[in-house]
């Protein structure tokens, strides 16, 4: 089983650092070709923009082996990311727009599906945590790699080539995912789609504490959801960013990030929701700096933000799976992912606007106070569920550094 996961675990990587390519190179691809940081950053509020269709797509999940689902959504998005390097090169931005749509509807299918069937289902029962830990510092570390190696492949060839290497690895993980052993996966469901999917959204109102977890990670996304592609145009535009340099800052990022998915699992005496607490207000703090204007400290900030995310993943995901009855887990986390999800086109949206103004504070400073609401959502006694403490697998931090 352990030789499973890690099988996943290196797929998913190589397919995140692809998914890296396509978020590096279709911003600045469109930059090009309009010059407005505007319609670059619109892309990303597109792509984002089904995850408001997740309540759908979990009752879909949940009514299908999620294996052959995982696989089926990773081919359909190399069908996608290939045509969207002809509409890129033929100027179609209307097109390019379009594709993004979809590819963003597989992705969202593809990550419930891994992160909250797959990944449990090949991890031991009482390990679960530490399969978390894991996974997401592997997949984090190949974020890292992503943008770089992104960035170097635009710069020396084109980036129809940067995307056919990312529709590759999503070939890549289909065809490993489809060769895996998983023990737990679903069955058809006898009961009809309406009743299923009223069943996953009366779950999602019950479980403990999952509706004010949602409310505050969708208020800390519509703060930081979109600051990578905004620093992306924004550094492009007003600092003149080489795509070299850009592809390094996001890559710095994303190894941040791996950095505190490996450290996420510490103070295993605290519950998960004081680890929440602590490092949505590290991200708070970090975010101070991109108030500033300054090039060089906006990436110190955006690093720390990024670091702080990778951390409270593990806490969040890890409670998810605690408190998330394996029936209703995709139902239950695409409606969570949707609202959590859902918010950044608009944080895109807000920012695209606030990115041109000339107020170096006005620029970053709707993200900053988001992030603080959704702090103080979170820390609000009387909205306080009783969260479960970590079970025995919680010192994940150490095992995941050493992997």
């Amino acid at each position: 089983m352990l030789t499973q996961f890690w099988l996943l675990t290196t797929a998913s990587s190589v397919s995140k650092m692809g998914n890296a390519f396509l978020r590096l190179a279709v911003p600045l691809a469109i930059l090009h070709v309009t010059g407005s940081p505007s319609a670059a950053i619109l892309s990303v509020a597109l792509e984002n923009l089904p995850h408001l269709a997740g309540p759908v797509l979990g009752t879909l999940i949940d009514r299908f082996p999620r294996r052959t689902v995982f696989a089926a959504s990773e081919l359909s998005q190399a069908v996608l990311v290939v045509l969207l390097a002809g509409a890129l090169e033929a100027e179609r931005l209307g097109l390019v727009y379009v594709l993004l749509v979809g590819l963003g509807l597989g992705s969202v299918i593809s990550n419930i599906t891994s992160e909250f069937s797959l990944v449990p289902s090949l991890a031991p029962a009482d390990a679960v945590g530490k399969a978390y830990s894991r996974y997401m510092f592997c997949v984090d570390s190949a974020r890292f790699a992503g943008p770089m190696l992104g960035g170097l492949l635009i710069a020396v060839s084109s980036t129809r080539i940067a995307l056919y290497a990312d529709a590759a690895t999503f070939v890549l993980t289909a065809l490993v995912v489809l060769r895996l052993r998983v023990g737990r996966d679903s069955t058809p469901k006898t009961e009809s789609f309406v009743q299923a999917f009223a069943s996953g959204w009366c779950a999602f109102t019950r479980l403990p504490g999952i509706p004010r977890l949602t409310v505050s990670l969708g208020l800390y996304n519509l703060g930081a959801g979109s600051i990578a592609t905004v620093l992306v145009a924004v550094g492009s535009d007003r600092w003149d960013w080489t795509p070299s340099f850009t592809g390094g800052v996001v890559s710095a990022g994303a190894i941040a990030g791996a950095l505190g998915a490996a450290v996420g699992g510490r103070w295993e005496r605290r519950s998960w929701s004081a680890r929440i607490l602590l490092w949505m207000a590290a991200s708070c703090v970090c975010a101070l700096p991109l108030l500033t204007g300054s090039s060089w400290l906006s990436v110190i900030g955006f690093v720390g933000m990024s670091f702080s995310a990778g951390a409270m993943n593990v806490a969040t995901m890890a409670y998810r799976h605690h408190v998330i009855p394996d029936e209703f887990v995709g139902r239950v986390n695409t409606v969570v992912r949707s609202l959590i999800m859902g918010s950044i086109p608009a944080s895109a949206l807000i920012l695209s606007r606030t990115a041109t103004s000339e107020s170096h504070l006005l620029m970053f400073l709707p993200a900053f106070l988001a992030i603080l609401l959704a702090l103080a959502v979170w820390r609000h006694p009387r909205l306080a569920p009783a969260v479960p403490h970590p079970p025995q697998d919680a010192p994940v931090a150490d095992e995941a550094a050493r992997s």
